[in-house]
């Protein structure tokens, strides 16, 4: 839910700069950390990595959860 919140944010927020509006995205992966796995670090952050892959093959401005 956080995540989906900052992308509908950014989504959202303009910038104006030498008279132009700036319109903003952004692709989120996450990752969610079980505590009777023991996920390693190295694990949960390849696993976030691969969600913001498949958030940016699905178009781009999504969020992918990999739990």
């Amino acid at each position: 839910n956080l995540a989906e919140t900052i992308r509908s944010i950014t989504e959202n927020f303009f910038l104006e700069y030498q008279g132009q509006t700036i319109h903003n995205t952004i692709s989120l992966g996450v990752a969610t950390m079980i505590p009777h796995k023991a996920d390693k670090m190295e694990f949960l952050i390849s696993r976030a990595d691969k969600a913001l892959y498949q958030s940016k093959t699905r178009g781009r401005n999504k969020v992918t959860q990999n739990s």
